[in-house]
């Protein structure tokens, strides 16, 4: 009974709480977003950046600190044992929550807070603490959204007469969805089907084409090279079966006003004096299939996107023709964009890269025949469970501008963030791509909605969230006034997340400054992003609204 007693006079004592005091970070301290190797590369003047983003190994380092933001770490210590406590963390002076907690850790890590902005956080539970920190002042806001890549906040830069963009209001990211993508048959659909012995005497009469083409490559001599037959004159039918005359310009290009919205088919018939071959330039990245009397004969539509280069580079080919009177047709799949199909004639000393083409592109049909195509499937929700209430409540989201292609949003009729967001799909372009009357088209649709302040906040994004995405911002920023410099820092961010030394300045982002420098009027880059909005039908007003609704 004594012992009983002595427990029952201690327990008081065990459980007594003792004060709750701070461990980390010191009260007033300014604390990083960015962790030390994202800053180190982020203050490297131009030059040297430029030089370290063409660097195989340095872009793998690059890639290595990751795109996420440094987490906060609050810590504190006493209170009363397996106390439960609520952590606050508010920002100053208006109160916005940030950031909430509830479990018994003395610690926790708190990121996606914004950037030179003042915060209050507290703890209860088991006595009460309160403290304050801020944030460092260095762009760019990075966001952490678990599923989706390379987020991050538009705002946070200094902008026009040292005002700083608003944060919170616009986001850009990768796609909130994967891309739809082809899906194939089973072997076992294959064989219920019939397909699978379809597929093989396909496979079969590949080599036989494989074998002819590779001799007339390895000894060019045996072919007739002809000069084309083809004239200026052909015809297009449209996916709802309109047809009508078409002529390409001097370049062979064929431009169609509005631009077709479903695969289109150009067809002539013409007249060869003699059977051989003739030569023709055509353009590798249109998804498009040669037929010359119902014989494929060139199949770019066949080879699965990982089997071919995909450049704006032309490539030159050699198309059989027979004696006589014959039809050549070209179904493109152009995809949204105006300019559907090229072909020019080539030059007949080019006969040997011709002919090791045609090889080339059976080689690649005959390994894209492993799958057979089933149809088109919607690309897959990137938003968990966890990051769909962030993006919705936290972030506030409440329009979605998807830049992409009608094929990568096959089977999408809203946004992926549910119906509660307004799902704005506007094909767009990239880099020079942007001065072209595609790329000022789409731009002018991406803007209007920038202008509506009942649309904010914003996500805008592509599906890489670097180069649709990259040339919308940098407009976008050049019109807030966020000096050149940071125009450039804001497209290279993206290498934290995309460690591939193709993505760099020569190939890409330099096409962008210099389509605004060589194309637009303007004295300075500023100007000339400002004229570019002006000449889009925008005016002054347009954009000091724009200004207004996205400065501090």
């Amino acid at each position: 009974m004594k012992n009983l007693l002595f427990t029952l006079s201690l327990s008081p004592l065990l459980l007594a709480a003792a004060p709750l005091t701070l461990v980390s970070p010191e009260n007033g301290a300014t604390m990083p977003t960015l962790s030390d190797g994202q800053k180190a590369y982020l203050h490297m003047p131009r030059a040297e950046r430029v030089e370290y983003f063409a660097s195989k190994s340095k872009r793998k380092e690059m890639k290595a600190l990751g795109y996420y933001p440094q987490p906060i770490v609050l810590a504190w210590k006493g209170g009363r044992p397996g106390a439960t406590y609520k952590v606050v963390v508010k920002r100053v002076p208006d109160g916005k929550v940030f950031y909430t907690f509830e479990g018994t850790n003395t610690s926790v890590k708190v990121d996606n807070l914004e950037i030179a902005r003042n915060y209050e956080w507290t703890v209860s539970g088991g006595g009460e603490l309160a403290a304050k920190f801020s944030t460092e002042d260095q762009a760019p806001r990075l966001i952490r959204v678990p599923g989706v890549p390379n987020v991050r906040d538009l705002g946070g830069r200094i902008g026009r007469n040292g005002r700083r963009v608003k944060q919170g209001l616009v986001i850009r990211s990768a796609g909130l969805n994967d891309n739809a993508h082809d899906a194939y048959y089973t072997k076992e659909e294959m064989e219920k089907n019939g397909l699978a012995a379809k597929n093989a005497e396909l496979k079969a009469a590949l080599k036989l084409a494989e074998k002819k083409w590779t001799a007339w490559r390895d000894d060019p001599k045996r072919v007739k090279v002809l000069a084309s037959p083809l004239s200026a004159d052909w015809s297009i039918q449209f996916a709802n079966g309109q047809i009508q005359p078409i002529r390409p310009d001097k370049n062979g290009n064929f431009t169609c006003d509005p631009a077709p919205t479903g695969p289109v088919t150009l067809r002539q018939t013409f007249e060869a004096k003699e059977s051989g071959v003739f030569l023709a330039n055509v353009t590798k990245t249109q998804m498009a299939t040669i037929r010359v009397n119902g014989e494929i004969v060139h199949d770019f539509a066949a080879v699965k996107h990982d089997r071919r280069k995909l450049t704006q580079d032309d490539t030159t080919i050699a198309i059989p023709v027979r004696a006589g009177r014959s039809e050549i047709s070209v179904s493109v799949d152009p995809n949204g964009a105006s300019r559907v199909w090229r072909l020019s004639s080539a030059s007949g000393s080019g006969v040997g890269k011709a002919l090791a083409a045609m090889v080339k592109n059976i080689q690649m049909r005959r390994a894209s025949l492993g799958k057979v195509f089933k149809g088109r499937v919607a690309g897959k929700n990137r938003l968990t469970p966890e990051t769909l209430p962030y993006m919705l409540n936290e972030l506030g989201i409440k329009s979605d501008i998807d830049l992409r292609s009608s094929g990568e949003c096959w089977g999408m009729e809203g946004s992926p963030l549910g119906p509660t967001v307004t799902w704005f799909h506007y094909s767009s372009q990239a880099y020079g791509g942007m001065q072209t009357k595609e790329g000022k088209a789409a731009f002018t649709k991406v803007f209007k909605v920038f202008l509506d302040e009942k649309n904010y906040p914003i996500d805008f994004h592509c599906i890489a969230g670097q180069d649709r995405t990259g040339a919308v911002a940098f407009i976008l920023n050049g019109l807030l006034g966020v000096k050149e410099e940071d125009l450039y820092l804001d497209w290279e961010t993206t290498g934290f997340w995309n460690g591939s030394p193709d993505f760099n300045h020569k190939n890409l982002f330099d096409q962008l400054v210099s389509g605004f420098m060589k194309k637009v009027e303007g004295a300075t880059l500023h100007e000339k992003i400002e004229n570019y909005v002006l000449g889009l039908g925008f005016t002054k007003d347009d954009i000091e609204k724009f200004r207004a609704l996205m400065l501090e």
